[in-house]
């Protein structure tokens, strides 16, 4: 049986707690880098989604104008392909026409 003195169990724990914290702020760091890098790539695949559909927006209405359809007739055709709603669908064609 080992005796610990009242001195010795202070600096256990201190000792303990300082170690804790340690422990703790290694955590707190890997845990934000790990959240950090999650949300880069997250972003990262949002834009590249955003930035493909917004392609085939603009290819979709610069087709249409080849093609001679009218103005009217590629909104409602941004509407119904992309979900648009009217709005968006006719300030991209003014955009791009």
């Amino acid at each position: 049986m080992t005796i610990v003195f009242d001195d010795e169990k202070d600096i256990y724990d201190a000792h303990f707690k300082t170690v804790a914290r340690e422990h703790e702020a290694i955590g707190e760091a890997r845990g934000e880098a790990r959240g950090e890098a999650i949300g880069e790539a997250r972003g990262e695949a949002i834009g590249e989604v955003r930035g493909i559909v917004k392609g085939k927006i603009e290819t979709t209405i610069e087709m249409s104008r080849e093609f001679g359809q009218t103005r009217e007739s590629t909104i409602q055709r941004l509407i119904d392909r992309f979900d648009l709603s009217p709005d968006e669908a006719k300030d991209r064609v003014n955009a791009v026409w």
